[in-house]
């Protein structure tokens, strides 16, 4: 049980390997669905699921016996990167910019 996480080691050249290939697979997907309904539903998809797994985290690191100085604040720009991803994903009512067509 004396397993400790090496940097570059096999298993985080894995994981770097495995997710380059995600990303590779989800960009050329991405781009074949350009200007589709699925390409609509792909991003809001995403959308969902990045609010799913950031807002959790954001509530949890900031509860009261959780809460610390130097954990929670001050709040990064990636702290808040969600809010502008999940706005800016095309919704029925929106264009892929972000901005209401209604």
């Amino acid at each position: 049980m004396g397993d400790t996480f090496t940097p570059y080691g096999p298993s985080h050249v894995t994981v770097l390997v495995v997710w380059a290939a995600l990303a590779w697979w989800l960009v050329r997907r991405g781009r074949a669905a350009r200007g589709t309904r699925a390409a609509e539903r792909l991003s809001a998809g995403f959308a969902v699921v990045f609010l799913a797994l950031t807002l959790p985290l954001q509530v949890y690191f900031n509860l009261p016996g959780r809460f610390g100085v130097g954990l929670s604040l001050p709040i990064q720009l990636c702290d808040l990167a969600w809010l502008a991803a999940t706005r800016s994903s095309p919704t029925p009512r929106s264009s892929s910019t972000g901005r209401c067509t209604a």
